[in-house]
């Protein structure tokens, strides 16, 4: 969870030789309270755990220039989005199935819980 606040060095104690010993501490702000998270939708949910489970069996360590904490993993967009028709959370059959991908995804991506780059995805 992400903290708000401002840091404040406080006074924890002293060392052997009676020197002050100090800390950072993080006091909230009254001003900017974290926002409550909000429940994902029954669709997007299913959609965001398809997509943990595959980067689960496949995932493979994000490219390190992307600046990423090192245990992201990520896996192919085209993949997630098979594994979306296989389980059933998308329709095979729909026409418009890629379209229907794509707002599903930019949902995802809007709500900040899966992140996109270069066709890899993976959990923000």
């Amino acid at each position: 969870m992400a903290a708000r606040g401002a840091g404040e060095q406080v006074e924890v104690g002293t060392d052997a030789d009676g020197d002050t010993v100090t800390s950072c501490v993080i006091v909230p702000s009254e001003s900017s309270p974290l926002r409550e998270t909000k429940r994902l939708c029954a669709r997007y949910e299913l959609a965001r755990r398809c997509l943990a489970d595959l980067i689960a069996e496949q995932g493979k360590p994000a490219p390190s220039p992307w600046g990423l904490p090192h245990d992201v993993r990520a896996v192919s967009v085209d993949a997630w989005r098979e594994k979306l028709t296989f389980d059933g959370v998308l329709d095979g059959q729909d026409a418009d199935v890629r379209k229907r991908f794509w707002d599903l995804k930019s949902a995802l991506k809007v709500r900040s819980v899966v992140g996109e780059r270069d066709r890899l995805a993976w959990l923000a």
